[in-house]
């Protein structure tokens, strides 16, 4: 018969499953003492009846020293039989008994505890599993405080090579628990780890054994004290394929005695990196020179954070014939995106000339630009410079950037304005509310003025020799009828007006 307690002498109906979740294992848990046991248990292929051998005391509870054995009464569910089904097993057994096609199962288990184990009750693991730290050791194995467990750790994603963590990474812990004698995971609701983001998973696999899932914060950016240590770290980073991906690279070396051996070692292991020098001790009075002659590994560097000891970009020059013939900083950086500097006070002439990658320049401090500072960085649309006093010629030629706001700007004459913002034409906004009484620069905006709509400046400045396109005469006409009065004038169509 099928669906009922004895031998399934016919065969099934042909749409009939046969089971085959055979494992008892967690359906049917070892006796331990002092707990109580299981009695039945439903799935979606079988339920079971369990009844235990030899009885139970009054408590109910499972004795101790007892070896016990449960007679499992199997009913297939609807659309599943038991017909043919070879053997069922359980890993905590020392045997079990079933008759192929039949509906009972008897298994033995071995002796419980001569004692009632206690309930684990030790169960943070914030010291015992230690947060992954860039560049530390991770924990592979450790022991409760109190001697109740032991746990075997493995790590997602795979440690580096020397089984340290890597940077900028999400790591999960896998954390196997093992009860020690005389402990019990019976009773346990769940682990903690104070490190730990979102809930900590807890499984109970049987009395004495369980796993723990823990998932923390991405590790911090690894800081790297010695050339030797970055090639091997970019290679255990699987990114750094593409600019889209460039691996964070941060370094803590002093400069410039290192910054050969930092670009050879990028250059080794072939990836795009974000690298940062905040860290890094400056040696030669505070300037940072990129070294114009090496070309080794600048066209791997993304994103560059440049020292907090530097305060200076060395000085280039434009003067050559060709532009091969000028002395540009950073040249050879051809897939510069971003670059930052948090103290440094002056960009040197023709520093950025010519690095059609660039995107944003980020300089909280710096008061000074040379000639052609950004010159022709065709893909710019977003300058940090809110302490900017001075610019001089050519500054932004070319750029797309679509806000011009240096606050601080007090010195931009005839020669010094000269070009500043020629071809810039997705200007928006230019604000210069302290340039005050100056002579504008020789065609500083021209092609310049055709998205022009806000203008803020000082009173009293000269516009007379300062040729724009576009809008931008609208604006000066303006200016100057209004008695170059300070404030802010704004475009309507092409009407402008004077707002303060």
């Amino acid at each position: 018969m099928r669906g009922g307690g004895g031998i399934e002498d016919t065969k099934p109906d042909e749409k009939d499953k046969r089971v085959n979740d055979t494992d008892l294992t967690a359906k049917v848990p070892m006796p331990v003492a002092g707990r109580e046991p299981k009695t039945d248990f439903s799935l979606n292929q079988y339920r079971g009846a369990v009844s235990w051998t030899p009885d139970l005391p009054d408590s109910g509870l499972f004795e101790i020293d007892t070896v016990y054995e449960a007679r499992v009464t199997l009913t297939a569910a609807p659309g599943w039989t038991l017909y043919d089904v070879s053997a069922f097993t359980h890993e905590d057994a020392d045997e079990v008994d079933y008759t192929p096609g039949s509906a009972s199962v008897t298994i033995k288990f071995p002796a419980t505890e001569t004692s009632i184990p206690d309930t684990v009750n030790d169960t943070d693991l914030t010291a015992k599993v230690p947060k992954p730290v860039a560049g530390g050791t991770a924990t592979t194995y450790f022991s409760s405080d109190q001697n109740q467990y032991t746990g075997a750790v493995s790590w997602s994603p795979a440690l580096s090579g020397s089984g340290c963590f890597k940077g900028t990474t999400v790591y999960q812990a896998l954390v196997t628990l093992t009860a020690a004698p005389g402990w019990t995971f019976y009773g346990v609701s769940a682990f903690t780890h104070q490190d730990a983001t979102g809930a900590v998973n807890f499984t109970q696999t049987d009395a004495f054994t369980a796993t723990v899932t823990i998932t923390f914060p991405a590790t911090d950016i690894l800081v790297i004290e010695s050339p030797g240590d970055i090639a091997p770290t970019l290679g255990d980073d699987p990114g750094g394929a593409t600019t889209g991906t460039a691996v964070p690279l941060k370094v803590k070396l002093s400069l410039p005695g290192n910054w050969t051996a930092i670009l050879g070692a990028i250059q080794q292991a072939g990836k795009y990196v974000s690298l940062d020098l905040s860290g890094c001790a400056m040696t030669n009075g505070g300037t940072f020179d990129p070294v114009e002659s090496i070309d080794t590994g600048k066209n791997k560097i993304v994103s560059l954070v440049l020292p907090d000891a530097a305060t200076r970009i060395v000085e280039g020059f434009g003067r050559g014939s060709t532009v091969e013939d000028d002395r540009i900083p950073f040249r050879h950086f051809s897939a510069l995106e971003n670059v930052s500097g948090l103290n440094i006070e002056r960009i040197g002439e023709c520093a950025f000339w010519y690095v059609i990658t660039l995107k944003t320049a980020d300089f909280p401090k710096a008061t000074s630009i040379g000639v052609a500072g950004f010159c022709d960085c065709k893909a710019l649309t977003t300058v940090n410079l809110p302490k900017l006093r001075k610019i001089e010629g050519g500054t932004f030629i070319d750029t797309k950037l679509k806000t011009a706001d240096f606050p601080e700007l007090t010195d931009m004459d005839l020669d010094a304005g000269l070009f500043a913002f020629w071809n810039c034409g997705l200007l928006e906004t230019i604000s210069f509310p302290k340039l005050t009484g100056k002579t504008m620069g020789l065609d500083m905006f021209i092609s310049s003025g055709d998205n022009l709509r806000s203008v803020t400046i000082g009173a009293n400045c000269d516009f007379s020799h300062t040729h724009g396109s576009g809008y931008f005469p609208g604006f000066v006409n303006k200016y100057d009828t209004s008695g170059k009065a300070a404030g802010t004038y704004t475009r309507s169509g092409s009407t402008w007006t004077k707002q303060n």
